[in-house]
């Protein structure tokens, strides 16, 4: 096993020699996932076993895993999301090719025999996201839910009824 994930390899090279990867990347090098982030810092590692299961099938199995630093949704402030997800992928070529895929297993179109690891995780880790970032224990979070007693409003003025302004009237 390596302890260095390049950045891009021919997976279908990989697969013919049942290549097995295990590494880390930098997550400032994925742009789509830091845009969603408090910030960019830190490592994202992950797993890779490249395999032919049968002639002219390319597959890898997977798995990556961060701490991502997002906004917490409820009180607006920076906390770490522990993200892990495993995938198998069937690498093709073309469209075409995907459309054959067997049920079950997503394809992953590979163009120009290069696989972008970086992109491959990017892709992997945001489909993990939570669609609501929010704190996994609710005592972590400032945030608390609206209450008679927490409300700071001011007392309501009531209304004056739009009727009144006729009673002023008949008065003179």
């Amino acid at each position: 096993m390596s302890a260095r994930i390049p950045y891009y390899l021919d997976p279908f090279r990989e697969a013919e020699r049942g290549r097995v990867l295990e590494g880390a990347l930098m997550l400032a090098k994925m742009p789509r996932l830091t845009a969603l982030l408090v910030n960019t810092e830190g490592t994202v590692t992950g797993g890779l076993e490249f395999y032919q299961p049968f002639a002219r099938q390319y597959r890898v199995d997977g798995w990556v895993q961060a701490a991502l630093n997002l906004e917490c949704q409820r009180c607006l402030k920076p906390y770490s999301q522990p993200v892990k997800t495993a995938f198998t992928l069937a690498l093709v070529q073309s469209e075409a090719e995907a459309e054959v895929v067997p049920e079950g297993i997503e394809p992953y179109v590979v163009e120009d025999d290069q696989l972008d690891l970086s992109q491959l995780f990017e892709d992997e880790l945001m489909l993990a996201l939570p669609s609501i970032p929010r704190h996994i224990i609710s005592t972590d979070c400032d945030w608390k839910p609206w209450s008679p007693e927490y409300d700071d409003r001011d007392e309501e003025v009531p209304e004056k009824s739009p009727f009144s302004v006729l009673a002023e009237l008949n008065k003179h």
